[in-house]
């Protein structure tokens, strides 16, 4: 084609759009029919395509990748418009090569596994040397296909957790390994919602560190969180002795009450347990003041409710997002849940470990010693809060 013929081609096309500039934009239409084996057959009007998984993502390589496609579409886009042009303008086009590529990070579209590590500082470390780990992390983790996306530091006990998404826990391990060094003491894999849902808010520093929710500026979050469980006292009997839709009703008080606490305290309600909430806190002073107000408003619906007395127990403990256990917050939560059992109707049961974090915060506690839980091989220091005014 010359470019005369071009021109005439085109020259009522242009009058047309200039006329009605509406007519010039045409809606481009794709058809696809989902094949098998995890395929896509595309109608283009020219020819039926078959679009596939990529090998990357377990393809066999037989089907085109839809990543590709796109490629090939700017390319067929490019190298039409560079004919045109050159046509138009009379310049002899002999021969051209164009080429398009671009990065696809397939882990978007596997789910890579979300891990959390812990890492016990040496004497000395200081919050710039964790910054440099963590910036050696992000220069190294690519070609690993990891990404570590945060960490927490808590400098009392000189420990980090750091959170990545990788293919296993090995692969994390390797990034730490070359890139600075520092073998984590413990990788274990996590839910994505379960940490959300624990560790909460996902503003960091620029270093990476992870700021604590609430906190004053620049304040780093150390990753400990309190767990505190409510269980209603002899819940299995209220069907019984009330009738379901009481018994129902009751329940209902009970839910309503902890909602309330802590939607004021700033706790997150982790699950329903059916006969009571589990819920996870910041701050442990936050936490047995949740526990207060929620002993309150029961006893204040007790005074008003004689006939139908709703008493509850509430257990709490504190802990670090990694320890023994294989879940996060794996001990912690086990701990507060024996605490809550233990714990006698309208007590609130913390352990040791609480106290100590709520110095200074106005709340008492009293010692109950040590106590003996199902699961632990020796027993537990345990305090009640007090709540009565």
């Amino acid at each position: 084609m010359t470019a005369d013929e071009l021109r005439s081609l085109q020259a009522p096309l242009k009058a047309q759009y200039r006329e009605r500039p509406d007519s010039a934009l045409v809606t481009l239409r794709a058809e696809g029919r989902v094949g098998e084996n995890v395929t896509c057959k595309i109608e283009t009007g020219k020819a039926c395509v078959e679009a596939g998984l990529h090998p990357a993502t377990g393809g066999d390589g037989s089907s085109a990748c839809s990543a590709d496609m796109l490629l090939e579409a700017l390319v067929g886009c490019a190298g039409v418009t560079l004919n045109a042009v050159a046509t138009a303008l009379g310049i002899p086009l002999r021969d051209a090569t164009i080429r398009a590529e671009g990065d696809l990070d397939f882990r978007g579209t596997l789910g890579m596994p979300l891990y959390m590590d812990i890492h016990n500082l040496p004497e000395g470390t200081t919050p710039e040397d964790v910054a440099k780990a963590h910036a050696k992390d992000m220069e190294t983790q690519r070609k690993y296909g990891v990404e570590y996306t945060k960490y927490w530091v808590n400098d009392t006990g000189r420990k980090v957790f750091c959170l990545a998404h990788a293919p296993s826990a090995e692969v994390a391990e390797q990034v730490h390994r070359e890139a600075h060094g520092m073998i984590p003491e413990k990788i274990i894999e996590v839910e994505p919602d379960v940490a959300e849902v624990f560790l909460g808010g996902t503003e960091t520093n620029p270093a990476g560190a992870v700021l604590l929710p609430g906190g004053a500026a620049n304040e780093r979050d150390p990753g400990i969180r309190t767990v505190l469980f409510t269980d209603v006292v002899n819940s299995t009997t209220l069907t019984q002795s009330l009738g379901d839709e009481a018994a129902l009703a009751i329940l209902g008080v009970h839910d309503t009450i902890v909602r309330d606490a802590l939607s004021a305290l700033g706790g997150r309600e982790v699950k329903h347990t059916g006969d009571g909430i589990m819920a996870s806190f910041v701050s442990a002073a936050s936490a047995v003041r949740c526990a207060i107000q929620i002993q309150r408003e029961l006893d204040k619906h007790a005074q008003a409710n004689p006939e139908r007395p709703l008493k509850v127990r509430v257990g709490a403990a504190a802990g670090e997002p990694v320890e023994q256990n294989n879940d996060l917050f794996g001990s912690t939560v086990q701990l507060a849940a024996r605490l809550c059992a233990h714990a006698q109707p309208e007590q609130i049961l913390v352990s040791n470990a609480i106290p100590d974090l709520c110095i200074g915060k106005g709340l008492s506690f009293e010692e109950v010693g040590e106590v003996v839980l199902k699961g632990f091989g020796s027993p537990v220091r345990a305090h009640a809060a007090g709540w009565r005014q």
